[in-house]
């Protein structure tokens, strides 16, 4: 997972959520659910109707344990999903997900440096542990059978694919042709899209997971699809890539067909889709003021906006628009119902008072 508290903005004094935020009230839109220093990472349940986040993670180890909780977007009751260790385990605040009825995380261990995957139900439970000796970026089936991730062999530039069975351990390795670090399940689990996370112009391989069969389609690198953002769905067992830069656009990795979805008013990146991927949630985030400072140029007041455009029937409703001394990160919830968005004043490097993460219905 993206930790976007590494976003930097090197930005004039500021000491509090910022006053000329076009919110309610003159603050900024929707609900404080989390204080930024009462959470790492955060991540949508599939109803949308809670919230797993991981209290704060701090690296070498020198804090309290981190633990998972799950809080309602509705009423903000709490309750812990995954309790700290108590055998000096440390759980990677930084790095979880939540897919079907579990949570899925990293733990590791101070014997040694491995790393170990484990999951936990989101109703609580017991931890099981999936992988014992586990890289970066382990991806879940969407119906939780399978797990699989890219390794690199150290002795050489080549690049696999492993899958292991969970009820099994069963292990099997795909030769790739190029690099990655991305693992996308297609809905029934026989095939898979392997790539680099929101990379222009790179390499997606599409492997059968049965007859291990490898296709490659290669992204554009110029012309109307210079993106922010690319997402993979799927149309049976077939890929589509879906961007959104300049524009909203799918291709076809069957066939390499681009279909214009939707314009777009302002350069942005989704940030959500619907399940049918019929609707994009769109964030821009545009500079409107700069200031000259001791380390260059900043960037001293952000105009804000999510748009959801529902691009079969060409309808785009405005969700947020606010100026403020810093982007926003937003996240649409599974369902659509809510949008969630972080906000540090000073990008990350300090706290404000208002930081923290923030709820908005969606009409």
């Amino acid at each position: 997972m993206r930790n976007r508290k590494t976003f930097v903005l090197v930005a004039a004094a500021i000491s509090t959520a910022c006053s000329d935020a076009t919110g309610p009230g003159g603050g900024l839109p929707g609900r404080r659910l989390l204080d930024a220093r009462e959470f790492s990472q955060w991540a949508w349940v599939p109803g949308g109707g809670e919230i797993v986040f991981s209290t704060p993670f701090d690296a070498p180890y020198t804090g309290p344990p981190t633990r998972l909780e799950a809080i309602t977007v509705a009423g903000g009751s709490r309750r812990t999903i995954v309790a700290a260790p108590s055998n000096g385990d440390r759980i990677i605040g930084y790095r979880f997900a939540v897919v079907g009825s579990h949570v899925y995380y990293e733990v590791s261990h101070p014997s040694s440096d491995d790393i170990s995957f484990y999951r936990t139900p989101l109703g609580g439970g017991a931890p099981e542990k999936i992988v014992d000796v586990a890289p970066f970026g382990v991806s879940v089936a969407s119906d939780e059978r399978m797990v699989a991730w890219v390794e690199r062999d150290p002795g050489a530039p080549v690049w696999s694919l492993i899958t292991t069975d969970i009820a099994t351990g069963n292990r099997r390795t795909y030769a790739l042709q190029h690099q990655a670090n991305r693992v996308t399940w297609s809905p029934s689990g026989r095939s898979v899209v392997v790539d680099i996370s929101n990379a222009v112009g790179a390499a997606l391989q599409w492997v059968d997971l049965a007859s291990g069969t490898v296709r490659v389609w290669l992204e554009p690198r110029a012309g109307p699809d210079v993106w922010q953002s690319h997402d993979i769905g799927w149309d049976g067992e077939s890929p589509l890539s879906y961007v959104a830069g300049v524009d909203v656009a799918r291709y076809s990795m069957a066939t390499g067909e681009r279909v214009l979805l939707a314009p777009l008013p302002a350069p942005g990146r989704a940030v959500g889709w619907s399940r049918d991927f019929e609707t994009a949630f769109i964030e821009s985030n545009e500079c409107r003021a700069w200031s000259g400072g001791i380390f260059g140029a900043d960037c001293t007041r952000w105009a804000n906006r999510v748009d959801r455009i529902t691009w079969r029937s060409g309808v785009t409703t405005p969700l947020l628009r606010f100026e403020a001394r810093a982007p926003v990160f937003a996240r649409a919830s599974p369902t659509g119902t809510y949008l969630g968005y972080e906000y540090y004043a000073c990008g990350g490097g300090c706290y404000s008072a208002g930081d923290g993460l923030y709820i908005e219905r969606v009409p």
